[in-house]
């Protein structure tokens, strides 16, 4: 079973990082309103994808996501749709208590559209507070992002069908409400180049896992979006805290 998105994400970023999540450590508590607000928008946004009666679904949701989602649809909602909406949240194999876990764990794919010549793999991001430039960045991460060649890689083994695009829709809900869609091509070489890479990556955390090798910190990693917002671990890396 492939480690998570997230998980392999906190692996490449830091091996201590992962494997203190994995042993369940708590690290820094931090203000998760924000990521809250992305639960909500997601649960919405599939209600909408599914063909929902939003409107009524969105009574006593948060205003400021359905706002958002309001706006989406009409910004971009057809283009979200393509030629048919194949699935929403498509859980692509494992459990999903281990995604919280930062476990073994395919992933859970936004959505999956039908484009015409194979699938397309969605994915969602919100933002509490984003400035332009760092939003260009975001959306050239799509290319390269490790999350969608992986739900790709998955969602082609799921459906049978060729995925031959990746998205990724960016909603930043404040100061003012904005909304991107950005698209890239993926070709078969690419997947089958990523998922040799994916096989390494995951021996090599089992490794560790079981104790065969031992973990290493990257301390680059610590304050790598500044200090306000170092890593959670922090502390107990670095400053004698206990989880």
């Amino acid at each position: 079973m492939p480690g998570s998105p997230s998980s392999v994400n906190d692996f490449l970023a830091c091996p201590r990082l992962w494997w203190l999540k994995r042993q369940g450590v708590q690290g820094r508590v931090r203000d998760e309103s924000a990521m809250n607000l992305g639960i909500q928008f997601h649960s919405m946004m599939a209600e909408v994808m599914n063909g929902g009666a939003y409107v009524v679904a969105w009574a006593g949701k948060p205003p400021l996501v359905s706002e958002s989602v309001a706006y989406v649809m009409e910004q971009e909602g057809d283009t979200l749709k393509e030629q048919g909406v194949i699935g929403t949240e498509v859980n692509l194999g494992g459990d999903p208590a281990e995604a919280a876990r930062h476990g073994r764990y395919s992933g859970t794919c936004d959505l999956v559209t039908e484009n015409g010549t194979g699938l397309t793999v969605t994915d969602y991001k919100t933002k509490m507070h984003m400035a332009s430039q760092y939003a260009d960045r975001e959306l050239r991460e799509t290319q390269r992002s490790w999350q969608l060649k992986q739900y790709a890689w998955f969602v082609q083994e799921q459906y049978g069908r060729p995925v031959t695009h990746v998205r990724k829709l960016l909603v930043t809900f404040g100061p003012v409400l904005k909304v991107w869609l950005v698209s890239y091509p993926v070709t078969q070489q690419e997947l089958s180049a990523w998922y040799e890479q994916a096989k390494a990556i995951w021996w090599e955390m089992d490794q560790m896992l079981d104790g065969l090798m031992p973990t290493w910190q990257n301390g680059d990693s610590c304050e790598r979006y500044g200090w306000e917002h170092r890593c959670v671990m922090y502390g107990i890396c670095w400053e004698g805290e206990t989880g």
